[in-house]
């Protein structure tokens, strides 16, 4: 008997729910701010959201104060629900499957613009001044050492498992994938299994 892989499809269901907040959250203005009380251009009138993260080795209870999308980076600034105190940056892999969507249900409807698409391009300048680009639907990627200078430019592909299409299994280039452009690709959502 074929078993079923339920990782994976745990990590599609959680990368479409990825997906889909970032795309909100852009439709949205590129953040939102919850709590009643925060009456800023981005606020989304709601009540703050609150997941389970597990960002230390176990579960806790998180509040929602912001999401934003900047620079090709998702950003959710938290507080721990318990312990009232200096907010905290989670990633969306730190947050309980299932979760995500708490977020994203908080935030209001700018406009009806049909169902959200998969982020296709990302591009990023590194904390290092590294420049990364990734392309998911052609599967590639390009890279600079220094973003201002051409003369460290890179590129090359990545490839999927058909069976698992967020676990990069490849890759074609000109050398191994540099690390920040694995950094990128684990955060928008990819297993890497190289």
């Amino acid at each position: 008997m074929k078993r079923q892989d339920y990782y994976e499809m745990h990590r599609v269901i959680h990368r479409a729910e990825v997906n889909e907040l970032i795309n909100v959250v852009l439709e949205f203005g590129g953040e939102a701010h919850f709590g009643l009380d925060y009456t800023g251009e981005h606020a989304t009138g709601t009540e703050r959201p609150c997941v389970t993260a597990n960002q230390y080795g176990y579960p806790v209870d998180y509040y929602i104060n912001a999401v934003t999308m900047k620079d090709g980076f998702l950003r959710i600034i938290a507080e721990q629900k318990e312990e009232s105190g200096e907010p905290c940056h989670l990633t969306t892999d730190d947050i309980e499957f299932g979760h995500v969507s708490f977020i994203t249900g908080q935030i209001p409807d700018r406009e009806d613009k049909g169902s959200p698409t998969l982020v296709a391009d990302v591009t990023v300048n590194t904390i290092g001044g590294q420049w990364v680009s990734i392309n998911t639907k052609e599967q590639t990627w390009e890279f600079q050492q220094d973003a201002n200078d051409d003369d460290t430019y890179i590129s090359g592909s990545y490839e999927t498992d058909n069976d698992r299409p967020c676990t990069v299994i490849g890759y074609d280039g000109c050398c191994d994938i540099p690390l920040a452009v694995k950094n990128v690709l684990r955060y928008i959502g990819y297993a890497l299994d190289l």
